[in-house]
Order: C-alpha cells, then sequence, then structure tokens
C-alpha cells in the first residue's frame, strides 16, 4: 500500500497542469485548472456576490477522495493565486463542509460571517464566504 501511494504522489507531481477558459462574457472570465486528480476554477475580476471590492475569486476547488491528502488541493490553489491579479481572493463553501473550511483556513482564508442561500435543483443550499487577503498575509 505504501508503493502505491508513493507512485500516486509522483504521479500528482509530475502531471502537467493544464488550462481552459471556459467563459468570457460581460468582464467576467472564468478560467479552469486541471490536473489528474482535480480541477480548479478562477476568476480574475470576483462576481458580484463576492462582497470582497475589487477581489479575484476561486470560484471551485474538487480534488477527487482517492488524491485527498497528497498536496493537489494545495497546488491547484498556489497555481490560481499565482494567476490571479488581486491581493484579495474570495470564495463561497458549502456551509457544514469542514473539510474544505479547514482546508482554506489552513491555507490563510478566513470566514466572514457572510452567507448566501440559493435554490439548486430544487434544494436551498448555504454557503459561506470566506476571504483571503494576501497583503496581510505577507505581513504576518
Amino acid at each position: 500500500q505504501i508503493t502505491a501511494k508513493i507512485l500516486l504522489l509522483k504521479a500528482i507531481i509530475v502531471t502537467p497542469i493544464t488550462r481552459f477558459l471556459i467563459y468570457d462574457k460581460d468582464g467576467v472570465s472564468l478560467l479552469l485548472i486541471h490536473t489528474r486528480g482535480g480541477f480548479a476554477c478562477y476568476a480574475k475580476e470576483a462576481r458580484e456576490f463576492i462582497t470582497l471590492p475589487g477581489a479575484s475569486e476561486l470560484c471551485a476547488l474538487y480534488v477527487l477522495k482517492e488524491y485527498q491528502g497528497y498536496g493537489l488541493g494545495e497546488r491547484l490553489l498556489d497555481e490560481c493565486l499565482f494567476l490571479l491579479p488581486h491581493p484579495q481572493v474570495g470564495l463561497l463553501v458549502l456551509e457544514g463542509n469542514r473539510q474544505a473550511i479547514g482546508f482554506y483556513e489552513h491555507m490563510g482564508f478566513r470566514l466572514t460571517g457572510r452567507r448566501r442561500t440559493d435554490q439548486l435543483y430544487g434544494a436551498e443550499i448555504t454557503e459561506l464566504e470566506m476571504v483571503l487577503d494576501r497583503d496581510r498575509a505577507s505581513r504576518n
């Protein structure tokens, strides 16, 4: 089992990252970063429901369960942060997703206390806003 984990870790490290422009309209550009085991999507300019003015947005970050715990989430997030033009970055995370909230807090994001509730396929979902201020983080 250790050999399989080492092989998976090597595959993650050497797998190239691919970037795609998936949406570009009305001043909103969404870009996708994809690699084996996961993907991330970001917007250089945050959409209107991110309350931090002049921020960029991390729209999504997903890592398949079998790839979790090997640094792939950090790799994808770092790639996004490198490409985002603003020092402030906002995101929405599903309420109750403790693993994602813990990951983002570990990476320097903080909960703002703002919530957004919406309907998705007939079900009500609540998302929590989190923000990262890279200017503040670099000073600490």
